[in-house]
């Protein structure tokens, strides 16, 4: 038995904890923050295995000066660190190429493939098992450009093995709601 360390309570250093509290070790947790502020935050605890795809995609130069320039958007930033942060900006768009996304579908499906299954294990016996569900994932587009637009990443999510359904709107709309309706007729039961 050793003393471990874990620094950070997002779901990393959770994770880690509790397999290694399971191994018999003795542990210590620290995070900077605590409550709603931890290192998972913001991930709405979706284990979105389909999520393969890495942010630098082709085609992101182009959408650059819009994200920095939105508070909206995830890349938006402080012009006073513009300076300090283009060699990092060069790094990271150099990796947007058709080739480094493929490399990143295939290593991030393989890491991502049992996720649910090892969420299950891991929450076994701790009380959270219940908050664990297998759903299915949906993601919408704002406009019938940027669904064409993101036609590349979905083959790649298909070559993986993820099935999609596209629906529009009403479609959606309609499946949604034939889901409630079961769903309020199972609990009347």
């Amino acid at each position: 038995m050793v003393h471990v360390v874990i620094a950070g309570a997002g779901i990393v250093g959770v994770s880690s904890e509790i397999w290694l509290q399971r191994a018999g070790h003795e542990l210590t947790l620290v995070n900077r923050m605590d409550g709603a502020l931890r290192t998972s935050y913001g991930n709405a605890g979706v284990l979105a295995a389909g999520a393969i795809l890495p942010v630098p995609v082709p085609g992101l130069a182009q959408k650059l000066p819009k994200m920095v320039f939105s508070r909206d958007e995830p890349l938006f930033l402080e012009w006073r660190y513009l300076p300090r942060l283009l060699p990092f900006l060069a790094k990271f768009l150099s990796f947007a190429r058709a080739v480094h996304v493929a490399h990143c579908a295939c290593s991030l499906s393989y890491l991502l493939s049992d996720s649910h299954a090892q969420h299950q294990s891991l929450a076994e016996v701790t009380g959270a098992e219940r908050f664990i569900s297998q759903e299915d994932f949906c993601f919408g587009y704002a406009t019938e450009t940027s669904y064409f637009a993101d036609e590349s990443g979905r083959v790649l999510r298909r070559a993986h093995g993820y099935e999609i359904e596209g629906l529009d709107g009403a479609a959606y709309a309609d499946q949604r709601s034939a889901l409630q309706r079961s769903m309020c007729q199972s609990c009347v039961l």
